[in-house]
């Protein structure tokens, strides 16, 4: 049996403080099943991290796997 999914997310933090920044982070992965071998990826993203202004974040994975 094969099978896809995507998600996609949003998230949003708002500081007490006003004088941070809004931190606001997206994400998106994907993965696909084929039988007994898998494959994934994610992307993330972090703008203004800590509230700070220019302080943004980036990561990703891609991974295979396979089920005996």
């Amino acid at each position: 049996s094969d099978d896809l999914s995507v998600s996609y997310s949003v998230h949003e933090f708002e500081y007490g403080n006003t004088s941070l920044v809004d931190q606001e982070s997206t994400g998106i992965s994907a993965s696909y099943t084929m039988g007994s071998i898998s494959l994934s990826a994610a992307m993330n993203q972090t703008d203004d991290v800590g509230g700070e202004t220019g302080t943004d974040e980036e990561g990703y994975y891609v991974t295979m796997a396979f089920t005996f």
